[in-house]
Parts: structure tokens; sequence; C-alpha cells
């Protein structure tokens, strides 16, 4: 069945390529166009494909939403193509603009997204009716030169159906969104006039939060922006506000499905803000759900196999399989990190190493692909993925983490749904 299913899927991907734009400079200009007219288009970013819509035209916002399958209570990142383009849609405070200068300054253009009071020129949708709204500049050239274009803030959310495994790539987009009928600026195409890496992180952008009255910096999604990085640039400048992440796990579903009766939107499995939230209160940042950047089958994080799997208990955030060999060879895809599992290669129906020599980039770069080829694996019944970090303790390692990891860690933890896995095969 799942053969069939795929075969179908490859007919429908080739028959969805007249949903490509190429990126010539007449299809520059008709992306550009079709923005401004209220459509939906999907382009690049250094970081993953966004859907994007005019972020000042309240309908196409809430087609993005709609297209999506997205609730209402997931807010929406806002693209300009220069900082100055950011100061119309936004009110700073005289103790917040030094900080929102000093990371536009810093680390514009580039994978950092900045939520700030809102201004009456952005949608109560593109916050979630928090007020509040994420803005960045990014860096990747297609991307900026679409927006130089179209002249209209960009309202993107990754361009790929709720909750699923991120886009970074064209095929990606169409696979999730071409019975959509979304247009989609092709990032690969040779025929670019602006040569550009696509994706060249691999996964979203960091998001922080300004927070005036404690004058925090609140971090409430990793990405290739690290702590260090901004208490740094906080430090060069003579800022003295404290920086600390915010770690959040919401239960959100999405609208294309039925909704269970209870909880519907936005009810915390793990919380560790200082104020709960309420159910269906919008979120001031996106990336928060607990199920985020999931393939279509199973996905756990791997805590041990085989001889080196230590005696536990199942609990609502472990598993314990008692698998046999031949249910190893028949139905695992295994997606390994740094070799930790390579004994197991030829014992697994599938495997992967995200980074064989251990390097949180280049894992990064690959994960979303990797978790789209484990999903179409045919036969294939579960994802066991090996761990980037092995600590639970994140906010003690954003302090020493220098590179990219806490982010991978993030997309790891989502696309498992926060919940890991003990193998014993017998």
């Amino acid at each position: 069945m799942r053969v069939l299913l795929q075969l179908w899927t490859m007919a429908a991907l080739n028959n969805s390529r007249r949903f490509l734009i190429a990126p010539t400079e007449a299809g520059l200009s008709e992306a550009a166009a079709l923005l401004r007219r209220g459509e939906l288009v999907a382009f690049p970013t250094e970081t993953v494909y966004g859907l994007g819509a005019d972020a000042t035209n309240v309908e196409a916002v809430l087609n993005i939403f709609k297209a999506k399958g997205r609730p209402l209570t997931d807010p929406l990142i806002v693209h300009v193509a220069q900082a100055a383009d950011a100061e119309s849609l936004v009110e700073l405070q005289e103790e917040e603009r030094k900080v929102f200068h000093t990371l536009a300054n810093t680390f514009w253009p580039g994978p950092l997204t900045q939520i700030v009071k809102a201004s009456a020129r952005i949608p109560a949708p593109v916050t979630a009716n928090t007020g509040f709204v994420g803005i960045r500049v990014p860096k990747h050239r297609l991307a900026k030169a679409l927006l130089e274009r179209a002249q209209v803030p960009v309202a993107a959310p990754s361009a790929n159906r709720f909750g699923h495994v991120s886009p970074t790539r064209a095929e990606h987009v169409l696979a999730d969104l071409a019975e959509k009928h979304v247009m989609v600026l092709d990032g690969e195409s040779v025929e670019s006039v602006v040569p550009s890496d696509p994706c060249q992180f691999g996964i979203e952008s960091t998001v922080v939060k300004l927070e005036r009255d404690t004058k925090e910096l609140l971090i409430f999604r990793q990405g290739a922006v690290t702590q260090s990085e901004l208490e740094d640039a906080f430090r060069r400048e003579g800022i003295t506000w404290g920086i600390r992440p915010v770690l959040r796990t919401v239960k959100m579903h999405s609208t294309a499905e039925p909704e269970p009766s209870e909880d519907a939107t936005a009810v915390p499995a793990h919380e560790t803000a200082e104020t709960p939230m309420e159910p269906q209160e919008g979120q001031v940042a996106p990336g928060q759900a607990v199920t985020h950047y999931a393939p279509d089958i199973p996905c756990f994080i791997l805590r041990g196999i085989g001889d080196n799997a230590a005696p536990a208990e199942a609990t609502a955030d472990r598993r314990v399989f008692d698998l046999s060999l031949a249910d190893m060879q028949n139905k695992v895809v295994l997606v390994d990190f740094n070799g930790q599992y390579a004994n197991w290669q030829a014992r697994v129906f599938a495997y992967r190493d995200l980074s064989a020599a251990g390097d949180a980039s280049e894992a990064a770069r690959g994960l979303f692909d990797t978790l789209r080829w484990a999903e179409q694996v045919a036969g294939a019944q579960y994802v066991l993925i090996a761990p980037v970090l092995h600590t639970d303790d994140v906010i003690a390692a954003a302090k020493t983490v220098t590179d990219i990891s806490l982010g991978v860690a993030d997309r790891i933890y989502r696309a498992a749904s926060g919940v890991s896995a003990v193998v014993v095969v017998r």
C-alpha cells in the first residue's frame, strides 16, 4: 500500500511542477506581483522555504492559515528587505530601541527574528491576537530580491502542512501544498539570476522577544544564532539586559483535521514559563507546538538499543520497544548522528547519518530532508533518531553551546513529540 502511495506521490509531484516559478527576472517580477495582489507565494530563505503573503493584507494572511491548516493561535513572522522597512511595522519604547537596533545591526540580514509590539499596520491574525510581531530580514539573496520587488512586508511561516517536516527544497513545498495551488519560487533552479545557497542553515530562525519591563531578551526558539553570540553583541554595546531561554511545549492541532473536543488549540504539555497559558490563547512566538517538524510515521529519540539499552520502564515520554531482529530489519529507519549507532547500519531497514563527523551544522542542513526521506521508506513503521545533545538541561547548555546544536536538538525533540525510545532486541 505504501509503495502505491509513493508512486502516486511521485506522479502528483511531477504534475505539480506547473506551480514552480523560475528564479529569472521575469519570474521574480511575477512572484512579486502575485504577493501584491494578495496571492500566496512560497520562496526560499537561508533557513527553510516560507509561505509568503502580504503581511498588511488580512485576507491574504488568513489564506496562509487556511493553506497550511495552521491554528490562528500560532503567529507568523514578517520578512522585510532591510532593517529600515521594519520601523513602520513595530512600536518601540526608548528602552527597547538600542536593543532592537543592536540585534538588527549585528544579525540582520540573517536567521534572527525579533518579537516586539506590532504597529497598527500589522493585522491581528499575524500576531495571533497578542499584539506582538516577529520581524526579520532574510539573508538569502533570492528572498531579498523578491522582497525588494514586492515592496510589501511578507508574512511567511514554513511552507508545509502544519506540524509536518519543514521544507528545504521546492519539491518539499510541492509535496505538501501543490493541491492548494501555491506558487513556488524555485530556489534550486539553475536558471537563477541570483546565485545563492538555498536553505544553508536548514532549520528555522532563532526567535527572541524583547521584554522591556524586566530588561530581558527571551529566547523562544533556538536556531543558528546562539545565546553566546547574543551575549557577545550585548557586551560590545554595553547592554546590561539578561538573556535566557524559555522552554515551551504547547499542544496544537491542524485546522485541516478534526480537532479533539477537549483542550483544542493551545494547552501546555510542559511549561516552564512563569505564567501558565489558558486554552486557545495565542502564542507570542512560533515553533512552540510539542508536535512539530514531524514525519508521517511515528518518530522517537533513540536513548539506547540492543546491548546499549539500559533497563528502563515505559513512561508518558518514554517508550520501551521489544523488537526482534526481523522487526529491526523490516520496520525501523534509523537516523544517526556522529556514528552513535553505526554498528546497526546493516541490521535496520534503512539508515542515514546526519553527520558521521558529528558536525551540528551539517546535521542541521540535512535534518528535514532526512526526515522526509525516512517517512517515504516503503514499509517503514518507526523512525528512531539519535540525539545531538546528551542533556535534558537545555537552559544550562544554552550558556555553553556555541554552534547550532541546540536548534537541531529542539527540532528533533518536537519531531518526536518529546518522546524517547529504548529498544530491546531479542
